[in-house]
C-alpha cells in the first residue's frame, strides 16, 4: 500500500453507513495490513508554516508496526539560497495505490473535514456521519478555542464546535479510480518520489525496498468504466522527485484549450499559484 498525502488524519473512518465503523479506522486498518505481512509506504508532506500535524502522524503512525515507513517530504535544501521563500511549497498530491493495481487519485486527503454525502448535511448532533472532530468548520473561530487541537488530541475527544448552535462546513472535491497499467505509472511515480525524499532528508531508509513485487491483480470493481483510455500526467521538479522540470499537466492544459471545438468547462480549487510577491509565476492559459 503507498499513500501520498498533503494532510493526513490517522484516526479517520473510511466507512460510515450507520455510524463510525472501527474495522475501517485508517490507523487501525493499515495496522492489521501490516501484521499480515503487507508493506505500508506513507509520503507526507512536511509542512513547516501551515499547521498540519505532520510530525505527529508521523510519529503516530512509525509506532504502529515495523512494516509501516513513513517520510516527509522536506522541499527545503540546505543549499537553496530562496529557501524560506519555500515554505508553503508542496507536492499536492492525494493518492492511494493497493499492490500497483488500483489506483485512488484525486484531491481528497485523508484527513478530518473531507468526508462527505452527497446530501452535504450540515447538522450531525448525534456524530453517526461526522463524529468527534470530523464535524468541523475552519471558518469558526471559536472563543477560548485550539484550532489545533484535532492534531494533538485523539479522534473522539470532545469537539470544541457545540453541534447544537453551529453548522459544520460542508466539503466538494473528486477522486478517481484507476487499475492496471495507469495504476502502475501511479505505483511508479510515488516510488521515484519515495527514493528521491528518503535520500534529500538524509533519512536512513536503507532497509525499505522503494519498489515492492509487482503483482497487477485484475481488479473488478462496482461502477467501473472499461470503455476508454486513460493516461497518467503530473508535474514535476527537482525538490518534488525528478531530476527535470516535468510539465505534463500544463502542456495538456495548453492542448486541449488550443484544439477545443465547442466548449470548455474548468473547475478547479486553484487553477494558478498566487504567492504575494512573486514574480516568477505567471497564467499563460487564459
Amino acid at each position: 500500500v503507498m499513500i501520498a498525502d498533503w494532510c493526513m488524519s490517522p484516526r479517520i473512518f473510511l466507512r460510515r453507513e450507520s455510524g463510525p465503523i472501527e474495522t475501517f479506522r485508517l490507523d487501525l486498518l493499515l495496522q492489521r495490513k501490516a501484521r499480515q505481512g503487507v508493506h505500508v509506504y506513507v509520503l507526507l508532506y512536511r509542512d513547516i508554516a501551515i499547521g498540519l500535524g505532520s510530525g505527529n502522524t508521523e510519529d503516530y503512525l512509525d509506532k504502529l508496526h515495523a512494516n509501516i515507513n513513513v517520510v516527509r517530504h522536506n522541499c527545503m535544501k540546505s543549499t537553496d539560497e530562496d529557501k524560506f521563500s519555500k515554505i508553503y511549497y508542496s507536492h499536492h498530491q492525494k493518492c492511494v495505490v493497493v499492490d500497483n493495481s488500483a489506483a485512488f487519485v484525486g484531491g481528497i486527503d485523508l484527513c478530518y473535514g473531507r468526508f462527505e454525502t452527497p446530501e452535504y448535511t450540515l447538522s450531525d448532533l448525534h456524530g453517526k456521519w461526522y463524529p468527534g472532530h470530523s464535524y468541523k468548520n475552519p471558518q469558526l473561530e471559536l472563543p477560548g478555542a485550539d484550532g489545533k487541537s484535532h492534531i494533538h488530541e485523539p479522534y473522539l475527544t470532545a469537539p470544541q464546535i457545540d453541534r447544537h448552535f453551529h453548522w459544520r462546513m460542508p466539503w466538494n472535491d473528486v477522486h478517481s479510480c484507476v487499475t492496471g497499467k495507469a495504476a502502475a505509472d501511479v505505483a511508479l511515480m510515488l516510488s521515484q518520489r519515495w527514493q528521491v525524499h528518503t535520500q534529500t532528508n538524509g533519512e536512513d531508509k536503507a532497509t525499505v525496498p522503494v519498489w515492492p513485487a509487482q503483482l497487477l491483480r485484475d481488479w473488478h470493481l462496482d461502477g467501473t468504466w472499461k470503455a476508454g483510455s486513460v493516461q497518467l500526467l503530473r508535474s514535476m521538479a527537482c525538490w518534488s522527485g525528478n531530476e527535470m522540470v516535468e510539465t505534463s499537466i500544463y502542456r495538456c492544459y495548453l492542448e486541449m484549450i488550443r484544439t477545443a471545438k465547442h466548449s470548455i468547462y474548468i473547475e478547479n480549487q486553484f487553477f494558478i499559484s498566487a504567492i504575494e510577491g512573486n514574480n516568477t509565476v505567471h497564467n499563460r492559459i487564459c
